[in-house]
């Protein structure tokens, strides 16, 4: 039986995949970074000491990498 390569046809937006990328980005940082304000801005009113303030900071970063991972390996060039 003959291979058959799978071919889609090229649209318009094919062009905007790095820039829909780039927003994705951004957005995604500022999202990291407000979580990151919240958090302190938290700690700082209610009077937490260090220890829950690393861990929630910790959590968020254990969190945030893994979403990164994930969407860095979506994103990935197929060859």
């Amino acid at each position: 039986m003959p291979e058959t390569e799978h071919r889609r046809e090229a649209t318009p937006y094919d062009n905007d995949r790095p820039l829909a990328i780039t927003r994705s980005i951004l957005v995604a940082g500022g999202g990291f970074g407000t979580t990151i304000a919240t958090i302190l801005g938290v700690a700082g009113q209610w009077q937490l000491g260090d220890a829950p303030t690393l861990w929630a900071l910790c959590t968020l970063c254990v969190v945030a990498s893994m979403t990164m991972f994930v969407v860095a390996y979506l994103v990935r060039p197929h060859s």
